[in-house]
Formats: C-alpha cells, sequence, structure tokens
C-alpha cells in the first residue's frame, strides 16, 4: 500500500496550485477546495486536459503520474470578498512570470501549458502579489524536486 497524498482545507478558500504531467505545467487558482477544481481540470472539457491537447496534441497516459500541489492563500482572504478572485489572479499572473523567468526548476524541457491572467494592475491589495507569488513558487519547486526524486 502507497500512500499517494493527503489534501486537506475549506471548502471556500483562495488557493493556488500547480497540476504537473510529464513535462508540462499547469498554474491555476480556484476560490473552491482545490480536489473540486482538479476534478473540473480532469473532466471531458477541462481547461488542462484541452490545452494538453490542443496545445501539445497530448493525452493522458494511464502509466504517467500527475503532480499535484495547493497552496492556501490567507493574505487572499483577507481581502474584501469582492477582490478576492482579482486578487488571485494576480497572484497566478506573477507566477507565470516566474515560471517564465525559471522555468528549469520543472526540468529542461519543461512548458506551460496555462495561460496567464490578464494582469489586474489597476488594483491595490493589502499584501503584495510579487512577494507572495515568490514565495509560492518557492515552495512548489522544492515539493516538485522532491516528488521528481522519490
Amino acid at each position: 500500500m502507497i500512500i499517494s497524498g493527503i489534501l486537506t482545507g475549506e471548502i471556500s478558500s483562495s488557493y493556488i496550485y500547480l497540476i504537473s504531467y510529464s513535462q508540462y505545467i499547469y498554474i491555476g487558482e480556484t476560490g473552491s477546495h482545490p480536489a473540486v477544481r482538479w476534478g473540473n481540470h480532469l473532466g471531458k472539457r477541462g481547461t488542462f486536459l484541452v490545452n494538453l491537447y490542443e496545445m501539445e496534441g497530448e493525452q493522458l497516459s494511464s502509466e504517467e503520474d500527475i503532480f499535484f500541489i495547493s497552496i492556501k492563500c490567507n493574505e487572499i482572504d483577507c481581502e474584501d470578498v469582492y477582490k478576492r478572485k482579482i486578487a488571485r489572479r494576480a497572484v497566478e499572473a506573477e507566477l507565470h512570470r516566474s515560471y517564465a523567468l525559471n522555468p528549469d526548476v520543472f526540468g529542461p524541457d519543461s512548458r506551460i501549458i496555462s495561460r496567464p491572467p490578464s494582469d489586474p494592475v489597476w488594483q491595490s491589495f493589502r499584501f503584495d502579489p510579487c512577494t507572495i507569488a515568490k514565495e509560492i513558487y518557492s515552495e512548489i519547486s522544492k515539493r516538485y524536486q522532491e516528488w521528481k526524486l522519490s
């Protein structure tokens, strides 16, 4: 028996997540539990599967592992409820930028298949999206490397 992972968290909260399959990377955000969002991604019309096929001509193989990681962002949840989606998208945009600047932490052949959201530069938040994105990217990269080496 092998435990493949444990996922806990509130049903409604702010999460930033990454999905990796083969050399493909997908970065996203959600205001609901990541398991719900990931289930949508793996559905027939889910953006992860659609992008994987449309951008790369790839389909999921039953023999290849998929890496999922989510980060709960308390800083975003401190924002007004009406600004949280925009705040999550600001962090997601910064994560796409971080990947563009340093993709090699996911391997030399890694390719991003998610599309970055438009950057809400006209918004201000109680936190700095760039700082949060750097912390998230560092943690996600570290956990990805640990998973790859295991």
